[in-house]
């Protein structure tokens, strides 16, 4: 089998982030906002979040809990907040 790269251009990247939103394929984190459950990758809440960063990579309770619970925010608000995050700026 050979492996080949192909250099994104950005419609491409575009377009295979919003298959992972649309399909929420790689998901490895799940987030409760308002008592909506969100599955997640990772890397997508790594790279558009500080605090998401910083809850995934320090040592606390939360980086270890099967579901993130994110309290003060309202499920209305955070898919907008999450579908951009999905789509590079």
């Amino acid at each position: 089998m050979e492996v080949t790269y192909k250099k994104p251009d950005e419609n491409s990247l575009l377009t295979a982030m919003k298959e992972l939103y649309d399909k929420s394929m790689f998901t490895d984190c799940k987030l409760q906002v308002d008592g909506t459950i969100f599955t997640v990758p990772k890397p997508v809440l790594y790279c558009n979040s500080d605090m998401l960063k910083k809850l995934l990579t320090s040592e606390t309770r939360d980086k270890y809990e099967e579901v993130i619970n994110l309290e003060g925010l309202n499920n209305v608000h955070f898919t907008p907040v999450l579908q951009y995050m999905y789509m590079v700026h």
